[in-house]
């Protein structure tokens, strides 16, 4: 059949007298034509659909390790903003200029966008608190990627106890200060965080060994731990603890050379407890319970408690970090085997003033896994699969 045919029987369907098996030929063509020409006007639409081929959109920021605090930069209505990166609460605010003028990050009213005129308020477990007004900024600024009136946070009016002008939250939006204490005049409800802003995948990814923070994308470790579901904040479970001691020895070749061997053992601390750890950016050290805090130290050559420091210190800076301990955190993967994440002995180390030397561990009464954790590999918190995926720089 040639398409003049085609389309005089398609279209024009002039009525003659036929057999019943040409009306069922003709309804046969019309079905095919149909059918040619919804694919031809929804292919493209479906090409270009969201869940088709389309790269989930990601933030990329440089993060900086500030020994105590870890920083990241962007823009708010054109002014550069460096943040103190706290993964253990929700609420972003920066000093109005002025409370602290000489500070770096500082923004003042007029340029700080629309003032909600609601109350933000927060307090933190170290006694910091800060106070201000809750405001919506024109414009921020995340690399390439622009946010218009819809970056909620605080411009903060008085603060106490608190060692950075400016702090980006980016716990769970039910950690939000209004929510958690309901201040008085505070916000009715929960504002956006980055995460529903920015349309990529619900995820945050901490890559302190390459000096990146991302927002979105699709995060890879050859390590994912479930989130705990019971816990407010970012966490997971531990089980056994572990250190790996290491000893170097020489030993004679010949008359000329000499080799240097490392030797390893593991040592148990404890056993399986069951620990659960808050992944927190915003915490300088290790918090674990006494007994596991005291036998890690105890591994450290020359280590010792400091009353007026309260912390353990060293007795010299180490000058081979190959020797240090390896600590190591026993977990179960989202599969429900047992694998390790170890941290190096050398993300422990803090040099606190000229060959002075801290270890960045304290016992508490609950864990945190503070800035050490993110030093020894890469950190993703995947909220889409409520995992944490892990890329340590010691397998």
């Amino acid at each position: 059949m040639n398409m003049s045919v085609f389309f005089s029987i398609l279209f024009n369907n002039k009525k003659k007298k036929t057999s019943y098996l040409n009306h069922i030929n003709i309804y046969i063509i019309k079905m095919y034509a149909f059918l040619f020409m919804l694919t031809a006007f929804c292919l493209p639409v479906l090409l270009n659909a969201s869940f088709i081929h389309k790269k989930p959109k990601v933030v990329s920021l440089q993060l900086s390790d500030e020994q105590f605090y870890l920083s990241t930069s962007f823009y708010i209505d054109n002014e550069k903003i460096t943040f103190l990166l706290d993964s253990g609460s929700s609420d972003t605010w920066v000093f109005n200029s002025d409370l602290c003028s000489s500070c770096s990050s500082i923004l003042s009213t007029q340029n700080a966008g629309q003032n909600t005129s609601y109350l933000f308020e927060t307090t933190y477990f170290g006694g910091q608190s800060v106070k201000g007004s809750l405001f919506i900024a024109d414009k921020v600024q995340l690399s390439k990627t622009i946010l218009s009136n819809s970056f909620y946070y605080g411009l903060i009016d008085s603060s106490q106890n608190y060692v950075t002008s400016a702090l980006l939250g980016i716990a769970k939006p039910e950690m939000q200060s209004q929510l958690l204490y309901n201040y008085k005049n505070g916000y009715n409800g929960t504002y956006p965080s980055l995460l529903d802003q920015i349309d990529g995948r619900n995820t945050y990814v901490v890559d302190l060994p390459n000096g990146k923070f991302s927002i979105g994308g699709c995060p890879k470790g050859y390590l994912s731990v479930p989130l705990n579901s019971s816990s407010d904040y970012y966490s997971i479970d531990i089980g056994e603890v572990g250190v790996i001691v290491k000893t170097q020895t020489t030993k004679k070749i010949n008359k000329k050379k000499t080799t240097t061997i490392i030797t390893q053992k593991y040592s148990k601390i404890e056993e399986d407890g069951n620990l659960s750890v808050i992944l927190d950016t915003g915490a300088s050290v290790l918090q674990l319970p006494t007994n596991i805090t005291s036998s890690i130290v105890e591994k450290f050559s020359g280590s010792y408690w400091d009353d007026s420091q309260q912390s353990y210190m060293l007795q010299e800076c180490p000058s081979n970090n190959d020797t240090l301990p390896v600590i190591v955190f026993a977990v179960s993967d989202k599969y429900g085997r047992t694998k390790n994440i170890k941290l190096r002995g050398q993300d422990l180390v803090v040099e606190v003033d000229s060959n002075v030397c801290a270890l960045a561990i304290t016992p508490s009464d609950f864990g945190v896994m503070g800035i050490p954790f993110f030093r020894s590999g890469t950190v993703a918190i995947d909220l889409d699969n409520q995992v944490m995926n892990w890329n340590g720089l010691v397998r």
